[in-house]
């Protein structure tokens, strides 16, 4: 009977240890597993934060170059309607010169 308890109590601690390491091994595996997604999110925060101040420095550049746009157009505009003006007060009070018949 000694034989077969210290059989017994052999197999047993050998199935304890068994489980014990394959726990432990568990345990490393998800606490790596752990880092692993926690690098993954601070890359995905990473790659929104990117996005984001991209979008916002796209509509930035757009909008000061439509109000670039807006301003040239306006001062085109004014400086179109200013020479129209002179042109045709230019044509009203210049008299017209006699030609010479012959």
């Amino acid at each position: 009977m000694d034989t077969q308890l210290a059989f017994a109590l052999g197999v047993l601690t050998v199935v304890v240890i068994a489980v014990a390491l394959a726990v432990i091994i568990c345990i490393f595996r998800v606490i790596r597993h752990d880092a692993s997604f926690r690098n993954i999110h601070n890359e995905i925060n990473d790659c929104h934060r990117h996005i984001s101040d991209t979008e916002r420095h796209f509509y930035t550049e757009s909008n000061e170059t439509r109000n670039k746009f807006s301003q040239y157009y306006e001062e085109f505009r004014r400086e179109l309607m200013a020479y129209t003006d002179s042109r045709v007060d230019k044509s009203l009070t210049t008299k017209e010169k006699p030609t010479l018949k012959s």
